[in-house]
């Protein structure tokens, strides 16, 4: 309170000094043919009108009203510095909000290009794997097309059947000592039927020299030997 009231009163007084000493000197220039006592009598009106001017600021000063209204400005003037503090607090935070949404925007684009990149690997996965299907089945549908049966594992009797009876309608004799058509190969070599088992000799006949012998195999041998009909085991 004493600081407003000490930058009022200078500002006041020089103000009415400045006042007398130009209403003092428009008096020397229009009266300058008076005398000395005109001029004592100025200047002790002027000491009055400063006595005046004291009071009345004096007055001024212990106005209730003035009073009054000088406190008020020094609440408002806390109140402003308090409002200002507070916006400066919410001026930060709105920039760090600020901050805070283009941070969580560039997030919600990167999530939302994940997702995109996500559901396209998904469907490249799919279609790897449907692709893998088709490829599967064209190879289970090829193999099953072009295996051979009779020469697959699971078909291993299959197969010896198949080979007994080719071997029966080529060997016919066979047929008549093979009991087991599931027989190895040396049980049925080990049955030697009557037209290769060698002739026996009468009394009338001669031995053959080994001269003939030796000539009749050389001519047996030099002589083609015709192939029996293969048969198929598919017609069988």
């Amino acid at each position: 309170m004493t600081g407003h009231q000490g930058s009022l009163r200078p500002s006041v007084k020089c103000k009415l000094v400045h006042g007398a000493s130009s209403s003092r000197a428009t008096c020397a220039k229009n009266t300058s043919s008076k005398d000395s006592s005109l001029m004592l009598t100025i200047s002790d009106d002027d000491e009055a009108l400063r006595a005046k001017c004291e009071a009345a600021m004096t007055d001024f000063d212990y106005n209730l009203a003035v009073v009054a209204l000088r406190e008020k400005i020094f609440t408002l003037s806390s109140e402003a510095r308090e409002h200002k503090a507070n916006l400066d607090r919410m001026m930060l935070e709105s920039k760090k909000w600020v901050c805070y949404q283009v941070s969580l925007s560039t997030l919600e684009s990167k999530v939302a290009s994940l997702k995109v990149e996500k559901t396209r690997l998904e469907a490249v996965e799919a279609s790897l794997r449907q692709e893998f299907d088709d490829v599967k089945c064209d190879r289970m549908e090829v193999a099953s097309k072009t295996k051979v049966k009779d020469y697959l594992p699971s078909y291993k009797k299959e197969h010896t059947k198949a080979g007994n009876d080719l071997a029966t309608a080529t060997f016919p004799f066979l047929s008549e000592d093979v009991v087991d058509p599931l027989a190895s190969i040396e049980a049925l070599l080990s049955k030697k039927p009557a037209t290769l088992q060698r002739p026996a000799l009468s009394r009338n006949q001669a031995p053959v020299p080994s001269s003939q012998k030796d000539t009749s195999f050389s001519a047996l041998v030099s002589k083609p030997m015709s192939h029996p009909p293969v048969v198929s085991s598919a017609k069988l």
